[in-house]
């Protein structure tokens, strides 16, 4: 069997985003006791997504239901609000096709830190209707699905979360700070 070119880069393409979310940058160590990393924590939706109007890359705000606590110590409080996106939508379609809707939670924002979540999928199809009788003349259509606010299940920390102090702040060769050197001059090709 041929595999074109074409259609290895759609799949790194589509299953890229997938790795990358594991594959955070590496974070300084940190001194300290530590909410762990992989603690799962229970995130809602704050606004409906609908695959009627949803797009891929849409960001939509997510609240944190319960404290995270170490021991008895409440680290982030319940209520605090955080960044989800829409990683598949697509609407009703015609022949019965329905709604198709798949969100992930990114992040909460806490004391002006982003405290970077990992593993929270929530998905959901509308009717299928392609097997009604009208169907092949065009004249249904599958229904739209929406996630209502409240909607909402499991997130993992992607990071450990320090207790106390401030979060950690990854470091890569964007943030890190890097060796004086002499200005350079862009080169033109």
């Amino acid at each position: 069997m041929r595999v074109s070119g074409l259609a290895i880069a759609m799949a790194i393409s589509i299953c890229a985003p997938a790795f990358a979310q594991d594959a955070a940058a590496p974070v300084a160590p940190v001194a300290g006791p530590v909410v762990a990393k992989n603690t799962i924590v229970a995130i809602t939706l704050t606004q409906e997504v609908s695959s009627a109007t949803a797009q891929r890359g849409d960001k939509f705000t997510i609240k944190l239901e319960q404290p995270i606590k170490f021991g008895e110590q409440v680290v982030i409080p319940a209520g605090v609000t955080g960044v989800g996106e829409v990683v598949h939508a697509q609407p009703k379609g015609n022949g019965g096709r329905p709604g198709e809707i798949l969100v992930a939670a990114r992040y909460l924002e806490f004391e002006g830190r982003q405290i970077a979540l990992k593993g929270f999928q929530l998905s959901a199809g509308g009717t299928d209707l392609s097997s009604a009788s009208l169907w092949a003349l065009g004249l249904v259509k599958g229904s739209e699905t929406t996630l209502p606010v409240g909607a909402g299940g499991p997130a993992k920390l992607a990071q450990d979360l320090p207790v106390g102090g401030a979060a950690q702040t990854p470091v890569s060769p964007v943030t890190a700070p890097a060796p004086a050197a002499a200005p350079v001059e862009p080169t033109k090709e």
